[in-house]
């Protein structure tokens, strides 16, 4: 049993997701060949096409939808198990995988199921059939027993709500006494015949019943046959025919590997070389900005020329301030103010 959908499935929606997480970033393709490029998009458009097929043989099969917490955990299954341990699972756990990813083997199990209801509803036509028939004996030999006794309406109401699995409370039994009895001798004939009348109706329509079972059961057969034949055919063919769907989901996986490792190994060589250009280039800047340089050199002559312009600054106001006080200390006195 091959898993080579659950693969595919897989790798294409994890090709998916990097090939929109790179292109929000990066282009890496270059301009390839017009028929490598169509070929490529050959290849992309059979993967879908065998999605597109799962899904249409599912629908056609009346399959159950597949679930997604089924779908999950077979997924988890068949990740987390190593292929050497695969063969050693059970054969329901294999079973289990293989229908969820593969609608033929889906199929395979739902087409037996309904063989095997159909059976089953046979067998209960067929049981209830015979109930039937036998309950017509019983009922055919209570009627001529009721003619050779001359049941009255009271008794025919006794056997009818027996036969019907329904116990008279005795009050109510009481109370069916007493209608009876004020009853005239017409009115408890005519209801005797009635009464009568609905237990031989009883047993025509079961004729009918047991006859329309037998037919039904007949019918059930057929199809019966034919559902057997026809699953005959699909066991016999459908592994192959998974065989060969597998078989060209590896093919065109492969053509998807051929024409992108070319691309792939051309995108890792101009992206490192771009990255290597990347870090030269900022080595250069680097050694263009260095310290050891006319312009730190410069730079540093220029701080050290206002240094000193700033001591002597400094200097030469002390000087200057301190000569102004020596001169207000001669100044001769001011005369008094009369």
């Amino acid at each position: 049993m091959s898993l080579a959908l659950a693969r595919s499935s897989r790798s294409s929606s994890l090709q998916r997701t990097l090939h929109s997480s790179s292109k929000a970033t990066f282009e890496f393709e270059q301009p390839m060949d017009r028929e490598v490029r169509e070929a490529i998009q050959a290849v992309a458009l059979s993967k879908k096409k065998f999605a597109a097929l799962d899904v249409w043989t599912r629908q056609i099969m009346n399959l159950p939808s597949r679930s997604k917490a089924r779908n999950w955990l077979t997924g988890r299954l068949y990740s987390l198990v190593p292929n050497s341990f695969r063969q050693n699972l059970p054969d329901f756990v294999v079973k289990m995988i293989a229908e969820e990813f593969d609608a033929l083997e889906a199929g395979e199990r739902r087409y037996r199921t309904i063989i095997n209801d159909t059976q089953a509803g046979v067998k209960i036509i067929v049981s209830a059939t015979n109930r039937k028939g036998e309950h017509l004996d019983v009922l055919m030999a209570d009627i001529e027993r009721a003619r050779a006794e001359n049941w009255d309406a009271r008794k025919f109401h006794e056997y009818i709500f027996e036969n019907a699995g329904i116990k008279i409370d005795p009050d109510i039994s009481t109370l069916l006494d007493d209608k009876f009895n004020v009853l005239s001798p017409e009115e408890k004939e005519a209801m005797r015949q009635r009464l009568l009348g609905e237990l031989e109706g009883n047993v025509v329509v079961g004729r009918s019943t047991v006859d329309l079972a037998v037919r039904s059961c007949f019918a059930c057969l057929e199809v019966l046959e034919t559902m057997g034949v026809g699953f005959y055919n699909f066991v016999h063919n459908y592994k192959l025919a998974a065989a060969l769907r597998d078989a060209a989901i590896s093919i065109i996986e492969g053509g998807t590997v051929m024409h992108g490792s070319k691309e792939a190994i051309m995108a890792t060589y101009r992206v490192s070389l771009e990255a290597i250009d990347s870090a030269l280039e900022a080595a250069r800047r680097c050694r263009e900005n260095s310290l050891v340089s006319a312009d730190m050199v410069k730079l540093l002559e220029t701080g050290r020329t206002d240094i000193d312009d700033k001591i002597r600054s400094i200097a030469s106001g002390d000087k200057k301030r301190l000569a102004e006080i020596n001169v207000i200390d001669v100044e001769p006195a001011s005369a008094p103010v009369n």
